[in-house]
């Protein structure tokens, strides 16, 4: 093994626009091409799902196709994944399998621990390490109360044949450890995701982006950016537009730049509310550029969360924030924990700005502090967003995870 490359699989779920995606393109093709032989694997998109699988088609980097593998529950098809699945790892016969997203978590991690049991059973020396990264968790705002006791089930089974559990904040870990009982301390280790910058600055200038802000110059530029389905809660922007009055409306407007399967009722609603003229939507797009230094600040609903892109993103371009306090956004926007939110107020902290679920009263109170804070950009969260999310950093503590899984490094990856 020491003059041997390390062989590692990637598995997601799919390459859907979001977090999980860019995290594991970007580590793939920055890992030392003289130490690592890297592999991706993914299943098939959910309908409305907008595609990143051009991120990995820039480096270079091909993408194994898993039949069956899909994010709806399908007992049919989560056994053709699982077979599927355990073929390749019998072909590529990986060091680590490093997985992302639910699914891929859950059906990966089996198959690999099937593959180990089968390789005792032959008396063949070669076993899998299982790695798996938590951007999120499933445990909050997405299934029904028996679904969720089912899958926490099954995940505090999957730790107890995993060798790491990777978290991307604080109060994750603090959550998956403490309130759902998943796994044991010496498994966690906490990574800030890491971004190559660059992505946002080497883009195609799109003359439709540009020309959809020119009409709203002196207003408070909004931006909902991000995946169109409940977690996300997008129809609560309908909701605070309803409540919000004439004046108010007349100095903002909102930018949604999304796609999933609640975009047609938000759209619907957005006619049947009359709230056009307060509201562009702009499907997925990869002039980022344009996008975000067209906008005055962002906004997230969501009523979940792992360590949102969407965020690093704004801090790039100094832009505010504001968000609901859910799982890695108070680490995000702030370094204190012990926060008191008040009803109908939101709080100021120290890169954003913390909005309760639902409190309408909150959210327009934070709307006219924007209103008049627009031009006072906080000019520092372009640096702490490079100095604290690097790819270079990132890929640096993954592969000294890697290095110490196939005993290449006797030190702790903790």
């Amino acid at each position: 093994m020491l003059n041997k490359k390390i062989k590692i699989l990637y598995l997601l779920t799919r390459v859907n626009i979001g977090g999980p995606a860019m995290h594991v393109a970007l580590i793939t093709s920055k890992l030392d091409k003289q130490k690592f032989d890297s592999y991706v694997a993914c299943g098939q998109l959910d309908k409305d799902e907008g595609d990143m699988s051009y991120v990995f088609a820039k480096q270079n980097i091909d993408l194994i196709k898993i039949p069956g593998l899909v994010r709806p529950i399908s007992l049919f098809n989560d056994l053709v994944a699982l077979f599927s699945i355990l073929r390749l790892l019998f072909v590529i016969q990986p060091d680590i399998l490093d997985t992302h997203m639910a699914k891929s978590g859950c059906i990966g991690r089996l198959s690999a621990t099937i593959y180990n049991l089968i390789n005792t059973i032959l008396v063949r020396p070669h076993r899998i390490k299982k790695l798996h990264t938590f951007h999120g968790h499933i445990f909050e705002a997405y299934f029904s109360a028996f679904k969720t006791r089912l899958f926490l089930f099954i995940e505090r089974f999957l730790a107890n044949h995993t060798e790491t559990l990777f978290v991307i904040s604080k109060t994750q870990k603090d959550d998956l450890l403490n309130k759902y009982k998943i796994g044991i301390q010496k498994q966690y280790q906490k990574i800030n995701l890491g971004l190559d910058f660059n992505y946002l600055e080497n883009t195609y200038p799109d003359e439709n982006i540009e020309q959809c802000f020119s009409n709203f110059k002196d207003k408070l530029k909004i931006g909902f950016i991000g995946r169109l389905v409940e977690v996300k809660d997008p129809l609560f922007l309908i909701t605070l537009l309803k409540e919000l009055n004439d004046n108010i409306k007349e100095q903002i407007h909102f930018f949604v730049a999304g796609d999933g399967n609640l975009k047609d009722e938000l759209l619907n609603k957005i006619k049947e509310n009359k709230l056009t003229e307060y509201i562009t939507y702009i499907p997925w797009v990869k002039d980022l550029k344009t996008l975000y230094s067209n906008l005055d600040c962002v906004y997230l609903f969501s009523l979940n969360e792992g360590t949102p892109i969407v965020i690093l993103e704004a801090f790039y371009f100094n832009l505010f924030v504001a968000s609901t306090p859910v799982g890695g956004v108070v680490d995000l926007l702030s370094t204190s924990h012990k926060l008191n939110i008040i009803d109908g107020d939101f709080l100021k902290v120290d890169r954003g700005y913390l909005v309760k679920n639902y409190d309408v009263n909150a959210w327009t109170a934070v709307t006219l502090h924007l209103i008049k804070e627009k031009k006072n950009k906080n000019l520092a969260l372009k640096e702490f967003v490079i100095n604290n999310y690097s790819i270079e950093t990132l890929v640096k503590n993954m592969e000294n995870c890697y290095n110490y899984w196939v005993g290449r490094d006797v030190s702790t990856p903790h």
